[in-house]
């Protein structure tokens, strides 16, 4: 994928990284978890910040992901933990596999799994099921693995045949240049025979 495409990609992500905030801000405004209203807006500035120092790269594409994992975080913290909201996760590594590159889910994936770890040793968030345990968190990094593994598949059979079109456009291309050489090659001797011939 081009680096101009990847940029497409990026600033798409951003829309959607506003779009969280406002529904960060909002419900954080008409609950009790305003305060989660920075991890929101950190996320964001960071993601803003990423695109205009090294737009469409892995840097810029990793930073928007983690940003996008804070959001499940936020949400399903100002949501008291609520089962529904925690399907968010796997929303934003769906929404990731746009950039075809397993890198970026893999991160993400990865950002989730470090924030389970930091919640197994900290009250900070009440994110989880009643009294959590070890059992609890590592059945959520399993299926945040599972769905990021099948995602990673796919973005690499996305990318080969995506390269093995563009192999075969070439090819196809070459042939079609090939062709037309023969005809013009084949013309201009028509020519040269016309013009050899006596009138």
């Amino acid at each position: 994928m081009s680096r101009k495409v990847q940029q497409g990609k990026d600033r798409l992500l951003l829309v959607v990284m506003l779009i969280h905030l406002a529904v960060v801000l909002f419900w954080g405004i008409s609950t009790e978890h305003i305060h989660t209203l920075w991890w929101g807006l950190g996320a964001t500035i960071a993601a803003f910040a990423a695109f205009s120092f090294r737009p469409g790269t892995l840097f810029s594409r990793s930073v928007i992901a983690i940003g996008l994992v804070v959001f499940s975080a936020v949400l399903i913290h100002q949501s008291n933990g609520l089962i529904e909201w925690h399907f968010h996760i796997f929303a934003v590594l769906i929404l990731l596999s746009i950039y075809y590159d397993w890198r970026v889910i893999v991160i993400a994936a990865f950002a989730v799994a470090v924030h389970h770890l930091i919640g197994l040793f900290s009250t900070l968030y009440s994110v989880y099921a009643p009294n959590p345990d070890l059992g609890i968190y590592s059945l959520h990094i399993l299926f945040v693995a599972l769905c990021a593994s099948v995602l990673c598949y796919q973005c690499e059979v996305s990318v080969r045949n995506y390269k093995l079109i563009n192999e075969r456009n070439t090819q196809l291309k070459e042939a079609f240049d090939n062709i037309e050489n023969k005809r013009r090659f084949g013309q201009k001797v028509s020519h040269t025979i016309r013009g050899l011939q006596p009138s």
